[in-house]
């Protein structure tokens, strides 16, 4: 989490830049975060001050720095969630198995259950045996050249820990 944030908040600064990447099943996504920017407005009134929010192709809208750096973390993570959803629902469409879902709820006919059940750590764990930070990193670095990747050490990438991912497949609780 730390370093995506420090990421996020290093590419927002260098390159004035909002937050993007690739998710792993090949879309596009951006965080369109801007600061509002405020205008003062004469009227018979008096003065007025309005916010208005800006819309990314302005140009002069300026990078929200804080709120890419808060949300780059959940929004990346909810990009896995959804590319790990989109997965199980072709992994079930193949095996003719019903899919529906809300957010990340799964569902299928009583009696598929259990296939899906298997299908959904399948999917998770093809999913996250990819080196998906290595993967985003390089990107940064192909996209955002500008930041200083390897002279700041809170932009070294964390060290893979050692979580055995087959073992999700014997998990009971590993999906609600």
């Amino acid at each position: 989490m730390s370093w995506l944030s420090n990421a996020a908040a290093a590419i927002a600064k260098k390159s004035g830049q909002p937050v993007a990447w690739t998710m792993p099943l090949g879309l596009p996504a951006v965080q369109p975060y801007h600061k509002p920017q405020q205008r003062r407005v004469r009227t018979i009134f008096g003065k007025l001050s309005m916010l208005r929010e800006m819309d990314a192709d302005d140009e002069s809208a300026v990078v929200d720095t804080l709120k890419q750096k808060s949300a780059f973390s959940p929004n990346y993570i909810h990009s896995l969630d959804s590319a790990h959803m989109m997965q199980t629902a072709v992994a079930c469409r193949r095996r003719g198995l019903v899919f529906a879902a809300v957010h990340d709820s799964f569902w299928t006919h009583p009696s598929d259950v259990d296939q899906m059940n298997v299908l959904l750590r399948d999917e998770f764990v093809e999913l996250h045996s990819e080196h998906l930070l290595e993967q985003l990193s390089a990107s940064f670095r192909r996209d955002f050249p500008e930041v200083a990747w390897d002279s700041d050490p809170a932009l070294a990438l964390p060290r893979m820990g050692d979580l055995d991912l087959e073992e999700v497949k014997k998990s009971t609780y590993f999906f609600a």
